[in-house]
Formats: C-alpha cells, structure tokens, sequence
C-alpha cells in the first residue's frame, strides 16, 4: 500500500440492524440509511484507501479491545449512536482514549 494510502476503519450505525431489533423508523430517524455506508467506502476505496467496516459501537469496542486499531491509519465515524445523551461522542471518546485520529 502506498504511504499516500490510508488504512481507514469506517464505524456506522446500521439502521436495518436497530430496524430488525424491533425499533420503528421513527426510532431510527437520525441514523444514516444502509445505502450511505457502502457509498463512503467506495468512494474512500476509489482514492486507493483500504476500508475496514465496524458496524456498531459493540463491534468497535471488540476491535479495539483485540488491537486490531494498530491496524489503522485512522477512524472515519459516521455512527450517531443510539442511546444517552452523550451518544454522538462515544465513539471520539474511545478513539481519544487509544489515541486514533
């Protein structure tokens, strides 16, 4: 991979994920659209990036855990979160905690 490519680790909130828990549309209203993920990794993928999916603050937290963070340049998060009212900045914090841009 050339330096000028990154290895970047994509977190989003999968709505069809919350959607077949049993939440309604409204409930998911502010999360992206399932289609939106694939379409920002392409588009990283494109400019010669190489792209790891995290679907999920649970699956992110157990990449982090295994150390598969050493892995990436850096972290492109496009996950709302889903509870609390801290919920859009519980991912900055755990990625500020391991010190990943």
């Amino acid at each position: 991979m050339s330096p000028d490519h990154l290895k970047i680790a994509l977190v989003y909130d999968p709505r069809s994920t919350y959607r077949e828990l049993g939440y309604s549309e409204i409930d998911c209203a502010e999360l992206s659209l399932d289609e939106e993920t694939p379409a920002i990794s392409a588009a990283l993928e494109h400019l010669g990036h190489h792209v790891t999916l995290n679907p999920g603050i649970k699956p992110l937290v157990q990449q982090l855990a295994a150390g598969k963070s050493m892995e990436w340049d850096l972290v492109f998060n496009a996950l709302e979160g889903f509870y609390g009212y801290a919920r859009k900045s519980q991912v900055p914090g755990l990625l500020e905690a391991y010190r990943i841009p």
